[in-house]
């Protein structure tokens, strides 16, 4: 009986950790906050390597209080988002996605600020 509880906990736990978004959410919001820029990131997949994509935003005289990169695909195989510039408190941004091996990805990014 230990057996198949320990077996139906482990399908469990992985039927769980498949189905994952892989959304970047680094927020700090401010009353007034507004969307300063949307963008959709997609890729297709490449054979036997990896695809990535750079999305940058400038904005003028205003300051970032959100950035959200939202992994549109549902069941784990999406990519995985990274601010590598910018970002909170910055009028700028750059936002790096890449794909996990041999995958595509589908991304969601959304700037708010004031």
């Amino acid at each position: 009986m230990s057996a198949r509880k320990s077996l139906v906990v482990f399908l469990l736990l992985l039927a769980v950790s498949l189905g994952q978004r892989h959304n970047l959410i680094q927020c700090i919001s401010q009353p007034g906050d507004i969307l300063l820029h949307k963008e959709s990131a997609d890729r297709r997949f490449s054979f036997l390597d990896y695809v990535s994509a750079t999305v940058f935003f400038h904005v003028c005289n205003k300051t970032i209080n959100c950035v959200k990169a939202l992994d549109k695909w549902d069941d784990g195989t999406g990519g995985f988002a990274e601010i590598t510039q910018g970002g909170i408190g910055y009028d700028h941004v750059k936002v790096k996605i890449t794909s996990q091996f041999g995958r595509g990805f589908a991304f969601a990014v959304e700037v708010y600020g004031q």
